[in-house]
């Protein structure tokens, strides 16, 4: 019967192992899968396999010869160590390439199977430092050099680099082409819960300048580190930062112009710019520091171009110790207006009516007195500005609507403007509260400039 053999001679299945002495590798591990002629695999057994390696594809001089008398072969694949004691070693240069012939019961497998001299490792567990392993890679998306782990349980790595060098890198990637969408190193994970590339730094010396993972770039328009989430569902995270120190950051961002810079371009959905979350009672979803007394810097900066959207938007609350301003633009640039601020937290509504025969009845908009509370102990405030002449009016105010009456039984019916102001609903005792969180405003309190 006609067998064949399809053998795995990839880099990651080729591994030689040598002495402590660095002497010429002696032992290869080969891997083969065997079938007959239609491609099924052969029954399981043991099989009498020869292994003999020659200089040339075809003829050349036979240079090493072996046999495996009982070779277990099991869905068609085998695994066997070529030159192992107490077989004969493989005594050879590999200084050149060498060409691997395959019997299988007496039958021959037809090509003979190239041993390239690239294909060797040179230490038992690992590379002999020093030593440079390349790969070359033209065209497509192949990798150079590739680590597999197909381990579905455990801390397990598909590539593991270590180094004990106060200046070395446990694993160093460089990306020289000048054009292109290249990476230093990329990471990517299939898992549910999985990582695409996490690093850590386990040094617990509080001096120390430890990075769990840092990524520099010299390009004008690069990324020191870029994170890229491509799932259109779930709360995906581009780039993900914790920290359990008291007085650590999730993600800390240093540069001339921008810190942190955060671009959130779906059209739809609740998506964000930048987002941040925080559970200490004292602790910050998102700070930001501009730390210069000059120019028009911005501790947070955020931007919309939606009509309708947010360019910051806040929840619970927003505090500040400097000017609140909105900038509309003007026949002299843009400009600033500064907001009215109160003692109190107020909603107003703005309105007009009509007196007929010196009466008028308001009802106020549904939709305001949702979000306000009118009540005996939180009465609304009304201001009426009359547009017209009249023997002046007083008015008469309920829970949702309220009465302008012309004094002495007047009669007049003139128009008059109003002004509606009333406590928000949930913050009616809100009023000039203790703020804990300006205590170390350096605003506020100049003296604390000097200690940040």
């Amino acid at each position: 019967m006609r067998y064949s053999v399809a053998a795995a001679l990839i880099i990651c299945m080729v591994v030689l192992i040598i002495s402590a002495s660095a002497d010429i590798p002696q032992i290869i591990n080969y891997q083969g899968k065997v079938t007959d002629i239609g491609g099924i695999p052969v029954a399981d057994g043991t099989y009498e396999i020869r292994f003999r390696i020659y200089n040339d594809p075809t003829a050349g001089t036979l240079l090493w010869d072996d046999t495996h008398s009982s070779v277990q072969i099991t869905d068609g694949v085998f695994n066997v160590a070529l030159g192992e004691s107490p077989l004969d070693p493989i005594d050879l240069a590999f200084d050149q390439d060498y060409w691997l012939l395959v019997t299988i019961a007496g039958d021959d497998q037809a090509p003979r199977q190239r041993l390239g001299s690239v294909g060797y490792a040179y230490m038992t567990s690992g590379l002999v430092p020093g030593t440079e392993v390349s790969g070359s890679i033209t065209t497509g998306t192949m990798s150079a050099i590739k680590a597999v782990n197909s381990a579905t349980v455990g801390i397990n790595y598909g590539m593991y680099g270590s180094s004990n060098s106060v200046e070395g890198r446990a694993v160093y990637g460089y990306a020289s082409a000048t054009g292109g969408y290249n990476r230093g190193v990329h990471g990517e994970s299939a898992s549910d819960n999985g990582t695409g590339v996490y690093g850590y730094a386990s040094s617990t010396d509080e001096e120390a300048d430890t990075y769990g993972v840092r990524g520099e770039c010299a390009s004008g328009a690069g990324y020191g580190v870029y994170g890229l989430a491509t799932a259109t569902f779930g709360s995906t995270r581009g780039v993900y930062g914790q920290n359990y120190s008291s007085d650590g950051t999730g993600v800390s961002g240093v540069s001339p112009k921008y810190g942190v810079s955060g671009n959130a371009i779906a059209t739809t959905g609740n998506t964000y710019g930048m987002y941040g979350t925080c559970e200490s009672t004292d602790g910050r979803g998102v700070y930001g520091s501009a730390n210069v007394s000059t120019g028009t810097a911005y501790g947070v900066y955020g931007r919309t171009l939606s009509p309708s959207g947010y360019g910051v938007y806040y929840e619970g609350g927003l505090g500040g110790s400097g000017a609140m301003r909105t900038i509309v633009r003007t026949s002299q640039g843009p400009t600033a207006i500064e907001a009215v601020t109160a003692t109190g937290n107020w909603i107003e509504d703005f309105g007009e009516g009509q007196l007929v025969n010196g009466r008028c009845h308001v009802e106020l908009d549904p939709l305001f007195l949702e979000t306000v509370t009118i009540d005996e102990s939180n009465p609304m405030k009304v201001f009426v500005e009359l547009c017209g002449n009249c023997k002046g009016v007083y008015v008469e105010k309920g829970f949702s609507h309220f009465d302008v009456v012309e004094l002495q039984n007047g009669r007049s019916s003139i128009t008059f403007d109003y002004r509606v102001v009333a406590k928000r609903k949930g913050f009616e005792d809100n009023r000039l509260d203790y703020c804990k969180a300006g205590e170390a405003d350096s605003f506020l309190y100049p003296e604390h400039r000097d200690k940040e």
